[in-house]
Parts: structure tokens; C-alpha cells; sequence
């Protein structure tokens, strides 16, 4: 049986994602997932590799904060309202973990004549060792799956969760040690707001 990577990242993103993110009041729209609470916008994203196919895919995912007020308050009138925070999914994931995991992409396939890993099959990958499920290309679009919904479950609901007041923004930033990979706008806003 023949699997179409591209399809299967499609249903991903519809099974997983969506349930579990409109669940908490996000709409989406394409492959981004937002919701407005207490004034703040927060944000999932998924970003497709522009050179998928259905054999192989790649993808990552990344959230954010925006708060449009803000930015309004500080003259900045853009197309978009600016992000206060930006967060690789990576940087989440290894924060829960509390070790180096080296994601970056999500990726799934199966080329033909390519035997990566020397030859080692994935189901000798422990898929709850940070080591070896990411940076892995998987074959089997189930065991991506299960990766992705714990992602979902233990590094991007408790983002939300952590940065859905602006207090808590202020708090996440500050004690995930964030301030200094802010945007300047991002950096007023936690200046402004924060007492230290």
C-alpha cells in the first residue's frame, strides 16, 4: 500500500490539531489556528515545507502571542499586528522535556533507495526519547502522530494556557528567559508591564 505523505500531513493537522485546538476556542483558517482572549491573540501555525510530496513531507510548528491594542497604543499600525512572543514548538518541547532535542522539522516519508539510520529500522526508535524521535524521518505516519499529539498535549495547550492574560505573558517570558528574543515591540510591552 502506497501512502501520500501529503494527504496524511493534511489529516494530521485535521485530526490533531484541530480537535484539540477549536476545543479551546481556535478558528482555522488554512494552516493557522487563532483565538482572541482577554485582548491578546494567540496563535498556532503550521508551516509546510514548500517542497513536499507524497512521498516524502516536512513541516514545523510554531505559536505566538500578538496583542493588537498594543501595538495601536504604540503607534505601530501595520498590515498585521506585530507578535509580542514567537515561539519554535522546539523550544517548547525541550523546555518540557528539559533536555536538547534538536527539532526543528517535523518530517515523514519514505524515499525510495534511501535507507536512512544505517540500516536500523524505526521501530528500534524508543518515540519517547527525545534523541530519537525527532530528527527522524518517519515512515510510518501513526508513530508521527503519536509524537505530534503529545507535542500538542504537553508543550503547546499549556502554552495557551500560560499566556492567555497579560500577566501571564510577562510571567512566561520572564521565567522562561525569553526578553531577550523579543521583538522590539515585544520588549516595550514586557517593560512596560512587568515590574522588574
Amino acid at each position: 500500500m502506497t501512502i501520500h505523505y501529503s494527504e496524511q500531513l493534511n489529516e494530521m493537522i485535521s485530526n490533531l490539531f484541530e480537535p484539540k485546538l477549536q476545543e479551546l476556542g481556535f478558528k482555522r483558517s488554512k494552516n493557522t489556528f487563532s483565538r482572541k482572549v482577554n485582548g491578546i491573540r494567540q496563535v498556532c501555525q503550521i508551516q509546510k515545507s514548500r517542497n513536499n510530496s507524497n512521498i516524502f513531507v516536512s513541516f514545523s510548528v510554531g505559536v505566538g502571542v500578538y496583542h493588537p491594542d498594543f501595538a495601536k497604543s504604540q503607534g505601530k499600525h501595520l498590515k498585521f499586528d506585530p507578535m509580542l512572543i514567537s515561539v519554535p514548538l522546539a523550544n517548547l518541547v525541550e523546555n518540557a522535556l528539559q533536555k536538547k532535542t534538536y527539532l526543528n522539522w517535523y518530517r515523514m516519508g519514505d524515499i525510495p533507495g534511501f535507507a536512512p539510520y544505517g540500516g536500523l529500522s524505526e521501530d528500534t526508535f524508543d518515540l519517547d526519547d527525545p534523541f530519537t524521535r525527532y530528527d527522524r524521518i518517519w515512515k510510518d505516519p501513526n508513530k508521527l502522530a503519536y509524537i505530534l499529539n503529545q507535542d500538542i498535549n504537553l508543550c503547546i495547550i499549556p502554552f495557551f494556557e500560560s499566556t492567555d492574560t497579560e500577566a501571564k505573558v510577562v510571567n512566561f517570558v520572564m521565567a522562561n528567559q525569553y526578553y531577550n528574543f523579543l521583538s522590539e515591540l515585544g520588549r516595550l510591552f514586557i517593560d512596560e508591564k512587568s515590574d522588574f
